[in-house]
Parts: structure tokens; sequence; C-alpha cells
């Protein structure tokens, strides 16, 4: 019997999508803390847990796969996680947890894949809404430097690009 593991896009999206922004906003600095002590591993673990009732789910990703670093500037606390390589349009290659521990403003980023394979930076509100930005440098590296921009300056409707609100 062959393994499953045929529910990655989807697992994928909704860990970067949807879980993560989720337990950010409800527990911010507990998640926090649990992402840079298990690092990949959370992840690795959420997978098996949505795959709990399958006793032959091979796990498609590695702890490897995922690169978990801490920036602490002034009063921000920035966590960025470099995801496994994107799918194509709208997963992430890097998802970063902003908090600020002194007025507790917390926000989360995600740099997501266009369909030309471009990137954009975005942040996932915590009332569901999808914020789109700019376009990402091309480099990884300079990601971070976008992301405190936007943190540091909070949301405002003059920097969207586009706002999708749920129903």
């Amino acid at each position: 019997m062959t393994p499953k593991n045929d529910n990655y896009e989807h697992n994928l999206y909704y860990t970067q999508h949807k879980w993560l922004p989720h337990f950010f906003y409800g527990a911010t600095a507990p998640l926090m803390k649990e992402i840079q002590e298990q690092k990949g591993q959370l992840f690795i673990d959420l997978f098996h847990a949505m795959h709990k009732d399958e006793a032959d789910y091979l796990c498609p990703i590695h702890t490897d796969n995922f690169t978990v670093t801490s920036y602490i500037k002034d009063d921000q606390n920035i966590l960025r996680i470099i995801m496994p390589e994107p799918l194509g349009r709208l997963y992430c290659r890097s998802v970063y947890l902003c908090h600020n521990k002194e007025t507790n403003a917390k926000s989360y980023y995600t740099v997501e894949q266009t369909s030309t394979g471009d990137y954009y930076i975005c942040s996932w509100l915590d009332t569901g809404a999808h914020i789109i930005y700019e376009e990402a440098p091309d480099n990884i590296d300079d990601e971070l430097e976008f992301i405190q921009k936007y943190f540091h300056a909070g949301f405002n409707l003059n920097d969207a690009i586009a706002v999708t609100v749920p129903q």
C-alpha cells in the first residue's frame, strides 16, 4: 500500500494561512517560544496530527525544510520562518510573526508567490482579512526591512494594494 501524503498542498496552505495566524493571534508569546524551541519539528507534529487517523501516513516534510530565525530590534520581536519550497501561487516562501511586548501589537506577515513566480508581501489580520502590500524583494534576506517597516507603521489601508475580507 502506498503511504498517504496526498493532502500536502492543502496542509501546507492551511498551516501558512489559517493555523499559524489563528494560534499566533490567540497565543502570541507562547507560540513564538514554542516555534523557537521546536523549529521545524512543530510543523512535522502538526502534519501528523492532521492525519492522526491514517496509520500509513508518510509526512512529506522534514525539520530541515524550515528555518527559524529570531530578530529583536528595540521593541520589535520578529520571528521569521522560511517555509518549504512554495508549490506555486498563494504559497509562502516565508512567514513573519511580529510582536511588540511593550504595546502588545502583533502582526502576521506572509511572502506569497504569485502565478508568475514573483512574490508579494502580505499580511493576515486577526479578523481573517488578507492584505497585499507590495512586491517583495528578490532576495529573501532583504524581506526583513520591509516587514519591520510595515510592523512599525501599523496597518494602514493606504499601504495596501488589495484587501480581502472574509464573509
